[in-house]
């Protein structure tokens, strides 16, 4: 009560009012956007462990999930902090990794099992994330 009589005008009161306001609905538009977004963001990472293999489209995943691509798209890159062909292509690159370490695929084996259909194009992400390319890991 005091904070608000040692408002002198209106125009003082308003916008002290004002940032209060805002802060609160800041506050509260973080919590509540953080949960859904987490849950959100996770189901995304889910369906790609579970897919990573096949073709994926960001387009059916977010019909899938009821929400707009380009909301979702946002989302992803504000919780993660990459986008989503960069997080698919880690994914499948940690999971080729994996393969080749076995020694039990040739390199094209492990590109069509990690969900690229391209081999010269799975090389070139492969040395782009790791630094090496496939046939120096096997």
């Amino acid at each position: 009560m005091r904070e608000i009589q040692s408002k002198y005008g209106l125009q003082d009161l308003i916008c002290w009012m004002d940032v209060i306001i805002q802060k609160w609905m800041e506050q509260t538009r973080k919590e509540m956007g953080e949960k859904k977004s987490n849950k959100l963001v996770e189901q995304v990472k889910h369906y790609v462990e579970m897919n990573y293999a096949e073709e994926i489209s960001f387009e059916a995943i977010a019909k899938g999930l009821f929400v707009h691509p380009k909301y979702l798209s946002q989302l992803f890159k504000r919780v993660t902090g990459e986008n989503f062909v960069s997080y698919v292509n880690g994914y499948r690159i940690q999971r080729a990794m994996e393969l080749l370490q076995s020694g039990h695929y040739m390199v094209y084996e492990v590109s069509e099992m990690t969900g690229f259909r391209n081999a010269t194009y799975f090389s070139q992400v492969f040395k782009m994330l790791t630094g090496k390319s496939p046939s120096e890991v096997g």
